[in-house]
């Protein structure tokens, strides 16, 4: 059977659409604690690239098992780890945040957010990302957020769909906010990646045009 142009055409772009998302993604942040990541004790978050702790006394590194680690030292209490960046170009894509974990504990419930800001990242205390609440400083604005409740060892997605607010910046928390013990002692974060994911509907119109501009060079 013979192909034409439109039948070669249309099997290109099923093609690209299959194979475009995956490598077009962006990874953000790709942590795996296999160094010591200097985590900051402070109620705020000053500055990018840096792990704020609400308490270090409550997570610290834990460098036998690559991880932060979650302590069962006063376990009741919101305690938080935020980290925040900015990424070349801002945030324009749907975000991806993956989380993983091990812990010991019967159950532990997290809270965990996304944020963005449009304009500057620090500013005062009460414009600031903090590590003690999951709401934000006036700066920033909570774009996904989720409370699982998690046992054993597993990975958290937390995704955020962009709609139409380009943000110039990006954050995010990972907090405990209660705990069940169970005669465990810990909670650890092995890895966390933050990935940008361009818009299926982006995609599919940049696979598009390109596949046309070639369709026609083969004519």
């Amino acid at each position: 059977m013979r192909l034409n142009h439109t039948t070669t055409l249309a099997a290109l772009v099923a093609v690209a659409l299959l194979t475009i998302p995956a490598s077009a993604s962006t990874v953000l942040l790709s942590e795996d604690f296999d160094t010591d990541p200097g985590l900051v004790s402070n109620t705020t978050v000053v500055n990018v690239n840096t792990w704020y702790a609400s308490s270090t006394s409550r997570y610290s590194w834990n460098d036998p098992t690559d991880a932060v680690r979650r302590s069962a030292a006063s376990p009741s209490g919101y305690t938080g780890l935020t980290y925040g960046l900015t990424p070349t170009g801002g945030v324009t894509d749907d975000l991806k945040l993956d989380i993983t974990y091990n812990t010991d504990f019967e159950s532990i419930t997290l809270a965990i957010a996304i944020y963005g800001a449009e304009t500057t990242f620090g500013g005062g205390g009460t414009a600031r990302m903090r590590t003690d609440s999951i709401t934000p400083g006036s700066n920033w604005v909570i774009l996904a957020q989720s409370t699982p409740t998690v046992s054993g060892t597993g990975t958290i997605t937390l995704e955020w769909s962009h709609v139409d607010t380009n943000y110039a910046h990006v954050g995010f928390q990972i907090a405990t906010t209660a705990l069940t013990s169970g005669g465990g002692t810990f909670f650890d974060i092995t890895s966390v990646t933050l990935t940008q994911v361009p818009e299926p509907a982006s995609l599919a119109l940049m696979a598009l045009g390109g596949l046309c501009i070639l369709g026609r060079r083969r004519r």
